[in-house]
């Protein structure tokens, strides 16, 4: 017994099993880990996709019937949120505190590397440097155009003279883009330039002039907002105060010349409002004559006499007309 299973040798296997290994076929691969996980996310996912709305009903439904239940899950979830958050920011405060300790050393590590993964294949070096670098610049998209645009602002030459190098140096290519991107946009470009014209066209008709802003170089913005801080940091005090009411301050007979013009522009509006508070007795005589227009337009409406309305008989023109007179006896009417 001890002979045939004992020691450290596995069991041989048994003529009736089917999982013993086959020589005259080759082992199959197993499937790598990573593919499987791959493959099962995927396949989740299309899952919920396509059970979208079956899942939420059922989630929905749940919810109702334990909520104490699902309070306490989401607290729970809340708590292990904040736990992984509060990890994850001591993490890196301790990978920056290892860092700035350790800098140079780590940046001596990093260039042997590099050097030596330069040195050993070249060409796989500067791909996968490329490749580092745009994903970098997918992922950082938004904080490089507004450093660039920052540069741009600050110093326009720079990047005006680094275009016309390109330019001179990628004529050709650059002139190739141009005509394609006018091939595979012809319809707006063509209604922006139809739309700029037609606001020139507007604008030299309301007679104003043409748009003419730049931009302020960086040294005369510093140079400004050096003069602005000197300006309104001034220490203030009560002489300083007096000197400002004195030389600032508006003079007395502006001060009387105004108050006369407002009074005048008040009286004259009060007058316009109510006509018969007006001084000339021509105005108080017109004034007086429209009220009583107007109560004799009144009293006329109230007392003009009105035609009685029709009967429905006169309505039907198969109905002859009544007669206009009638006599009380039988002879000639007096």
């Amino acid at each position: 017994m001890s002979g045939e299973h004992g020691g450290s040798e596995p069991p041989l296997p048994s003529p009736g099993d089917d999982n013993r290994p086959d020589p005259s076929r080759p082992e199959e691969p197993q499937p790598d880990a990573a593919a499987r996980r791959e493959e099962l996310l995927a396949k989740g996912k299309r899952y919920r996709e396509a059970h979208r709305e079956e899942r939420a009903a059922a989630q929905a439904e749940w919810k109702r019937n334990n909520r104490e239940r699902a309070r306490e899950l989401n607290r729970l979830s809340m708590r292990r949120a904040a736990q992984r958050r509060k990890t994850a920011a001591a993490k890196g405060e301790r990978h920056q505190r290892y860092y700035e300790k350790h800098a140079e050393h780590l940046r001596a590590y990093s260039r042997e590397y590099l050097a030596k993964r330069r040195e050993a294949d070249p060409d796989a070096y500067w791909e996968w440097r490329r490749a580092a670098q745009r994903a970098w610049y997918q992922r950082h998209k938004d904080e490089a155009l507004a450093k660039s645009r920052e540069r741009a602002r600050e110093d326009p030459a720079e990047k005006r003279d680094y275009a016309n190098v390109y330019y001179r140096q990628h004529t050709e290519q650059v002139k190739a883009r141009r005509r394609e991107y006018y091939r595979a946009n012809k319809d707006k470009i063509t209604a922006r330039q139809k739309e700029w014209i037609e606001k020139d066209k507007r604008r030299k008709a309301a007679g104003l002039p043409k748009r003419n802003l730049h931009r302020t170089p960086r040294a005369e913005r510093q140079a400004n907002q050096h003069a602005a801080d000197e300006f309104f940091g001034r220490p203030v005090d009560r002489a300083r105060l007096v000197g400002l009411r004195a030389e600032l301050g508006t003079p007395d007979e502006l001060l009387r010349r105004f108050q006369r013009d407002s009074w005048r522009a008040r009286a004259v509006d009060y007058a316009h409002r109510n006509p018969e508070t007006r001084s000339t007795v021509l105005d108080r005589r017109s004034s007086e004559e429209r009220r009583l227009d107007e109560i004799a337009r009144v009293i006329n409406e109230r007392l003009r006499y009105r035609e009685p309305p029709r009967q429905p008989h006169h309505l039907d023109p198969a109905t002859p007309p009544p007669p206009t007179w009638s006599s009380p006896g039988g002879g000639l009417s007096r």
